[in-house]
């Protein structure tokens, strides 16, 4: 028996192991792909202590760091979570049960995926997720922001302190995005905003040189941020009569508990605005120090 499981294997999760060994919990990992959207990341310079690292290599510190401290990580998936009297039952896809006290849930989000030709081909070679982390590697270029919400605009005027251009694509016929955005996107000079169209192509030569519309029309561009949304991996937590907000992601109060006793959820998958690792650390150590306190009063 275990006294904390943590669902999850991105920033949040390994970041609740490290805290859970040194608070001396007995605790496991269980999740499919350790590192979680840090392995998407090519570069990573945000990161306080690393001037550049690679996702992938951040990751493998982290992990390392955890089996270190005597943590213990289960590359498997947590599959269904049931609640007995006193303890919870959470079933992997290695056909085991692990019965524990308490849960962190960190399963982390998806991006929603546009679908398209080079898509997948050019994800760190042009095409990224996130214009708060990859905004600087493209000083001097052009770049497309597809989408017509408050992120994208968000985006889009982040990328103009860095990009020659920015052109805004949103496929319905005016943006979404609130008023006050609206108005700051049409104001700005470096941005040029295309409405009523969408994205069938991404194309490029190893890395990202153009796109082509759905009107036909082709625009040459070395990047390309997608801000369709995101989708929370929490189905798990609805099982478990945890409160969702309208999005779907969990609700936590500023210790990272939910509405349900002895279940706690850091990271992307909870409703907090900014997803970014290192508010995700912060969350994971967050929600391993609330664990420990439930367990030592359970």
């Amino acid at each position: 028996m275990y006294d904390l499981v943590i669902v999850g294997g991105g920033p949040a999760g390994l970041s609740a192991a490290v805290y859970a060994a040194r608070y001396r919990i007995k605790a496991v990992v269980i999740a499919k792909i350790i590192g979680g959207k840090l392995l998407e990341a090519n570069r990573i310079e945000n990161y306080p202590g690393f001037k550049s690292i690679r996702g992938m290599r951040l990751a493998e510190r982290m992990k390392e760091q955890v089996l270190h401290l005597g943590g213990e990580i289960i590359e498997a998936e947590a599959v269904d979570i049931k609640r007995g009297y006193t303890l919870f039952n959470v079933f992997g896809s290695d056909n085991r049960k692990y019965q524990t006290k308490a849960i962190i849930l960190a399963m982390g989000m998806s991006h929603k995926k546009l679908g398209i030709p080079g898509e997948e081909e050019f994800l760190g070679k042009g095409v990224s997720y996130c214009a708060v982390c990859d905004a600087p590697f493209f000083k001097d270029k052009g770049v497309a922001v597809i989408g017509g919400s408050d992120t994208a605009a968000h985006s889009a005027l982040l990328l103009t302190k860095y990009a020659s251009k920015v052109i805004v694509i949103c496929r319905r016929g005016e943006l979404t995005a609130a008023p006050a955005y609206k108005a700051m996107l049409e104001g700005n000079k470096g941005i040029e905003i295309k409405t009523n169209t969408s994205v069938a192509e991404i194309s490029g030569d190893g890395m990202v040189s153009s796109l082509l519309l759905g009107s036909g029309e082709r625009i040459g561009v070395e990047g390309v941020f997608i801000e369709s949304g995101g989708v929370p991996a929490a189905v798990l937590a609805g099982k478990l009569g945890i409160k969702l907000d309208d999005e779907g992601f969990i609700v936590t109060d500023p210790m990272q508990r939910t509405n349900v006793e002895g279940l706690f959820a850091a990271g992307d998958v909870t409703s907090v605005k900014m997803k970014q690792i290192l508010w995700a650390t912060s969350q994971g150590a967050v929600a391993a120090s609330s664990a420990y306190e439930f367990i030592k009063e359970h």
